[in-house]
């Protein structure tokens, strides 16, 4: 009798396990293309540093307590396959205006009193794009690798050029970007500063 409570405690673990993982995304594909980015012009106000990329969601984190409710972008710089992580570039910041509007003087003295500084990123014709839903860290886990994967053997098979990847997050939605066209005019100064 015991034999059969210990199996059957198993199973209902092991299918509950497989459950969450398949909702966490583990078996979704990310899909990569080329077109239209997801953004337009935007101010955006950033920090930047370097080090290792899994230090990024402690700048989100921050950026979340100043305004839970604006979109994230991470610009990352350096291949982290090429790259010692302590020299890796990155830089985190929040959307604070975009396609000409003014950027509120409230709104900026907030964020520079938070130690930001800010970057206009222009508006670009095309760029290699990807979506996921975001439903946890784990979810996190499985859309980044699968699109970083992908994006490496996308980029060698069109023979396109990637310097930078954007992690833009708007809710639930992860949207990844590699623009095309005006690269250097996403790189904060600080990063042109530091090139390895």
């Amino acid at each position: 009798m015991e034999f059969l409570v210990v199996g059957v405690v198993l199973v209902v673990i092991v299918v509950s396990v497989f459950i969450y993982l398949t909702h966490s995304g583990m078996f979704t594909s990310v899909s990569i293309s080329t077109g239209r980015p997801p953004i337009g012009r935007v101010v955006l106000a950033y920090k930047f540093t370097t080090g290792s990329y899994t230090h990024c969601g402690n700048f989100f984190g921050e950026f979340a307590q100043l305004d839970g409710k604006r979109v994230s972008i991470g610009l990352y710089y350096d291949n982290p396959d090429e790259v010692p992580a302590e020299k890796l570039r990155w830089a985190v910041g929040q959307i604070v205006a975009e396609n000409g509007e003014k950027l509120d003087g409230a709104v900026k003295k907030q964020y520079e009193e938070a130690g930001c500084k800010f970057i206009t990123l222009p508006p670009i014709r095309a760029a290699i794009t990807a979506k996921f839903h975001y439903k946890n860290n784990i979810s996190m886990y499985f859309g980044m690798r699968s699109f970083y994967s992908k994006l490496m053997a996308y980029i060698a098979e069109k023979n396109l050029r990637k310097d930078l990847c954007m992690e833009i997050y708007d809710g639930n939605t992860v949207r990844f970007m590699v623009p095309l066209d005006q690269q250097e005019s996403f790189v904060v100064p600080e990063a042109r500063e530091k090139r390895n």
